[in-house]
């Protein structure tokens, strides 16, 4: 994706899940203490994001998430002129070597708020559950960002 003249290769952290999205909710529901940074191939991830950073590679696999089907996938993608990498997801502050780190400021009742107007999954009490402990692990965070975007959208930089 190229955006201001600058080619972006965006990451998602949902895609480095060990299990696909159904397999994952099944292994949450078995084992509680399974939700957390355990869940993704952190390591993969960085591996990722250095191999870009070095221009080791002119292309890279990465994985896809098929949602609908529950499996990997993959995708080829060319890391020739990358210029920026994006990282998105959850636990993306755990990783290494940021230059800009951004951390966004919401409870986990304001994600629970937004996931319920996206509709992305019918509401339970263990869902609840999960954001909960999610938004526990997640606040530990703020204090490696660079850069703290609230709740309303005002953009600060992080004082630790």
């Amino acid at each position: 994706m190229t955006h201001s003249g600058k080619n972006v290769i965006t990451l998602h952290l949902d895609d480095y899940f060990k299990l696909p999205p159904a397999k994952n909710h099944e292994k949450r529901l078995a084992d509680f203490e399974w939700i957390g940074p355990n869940e993704v191939r952190l390591d993969l991830l960085q591996k990722h994001i250095d191999c870009i950073a070095k221009k080791q590679k002119s292309t890279l696999e990465i994985p896809r998430m098929n949602w609908t089907t529950d499996k990997e996938e993959s995708e080829l993608v060319s890391t020739i002129k990358c210029d920026i990498i994006l990282i998105e997801g959850t636990y993306s502050l755990m990783l290494e070597r940021l230059d800009i780190a951004i951390f966004m400021e919401h409870s986990y009742l304001d994600t629970l708020e937004n996931r319920l107007f996206r509709n992305r999954e019918p509401l339970s009490e263990f869902s609840q559950k999960v954001l909960e402990r999610e938004h526990e692990i997640i606040k530990k965070q703020k204090l490696k960002a660079d850069i703290i975007i609230n709740k309303n959208y005002t953009v600060s930089k992080n004082t630790h």
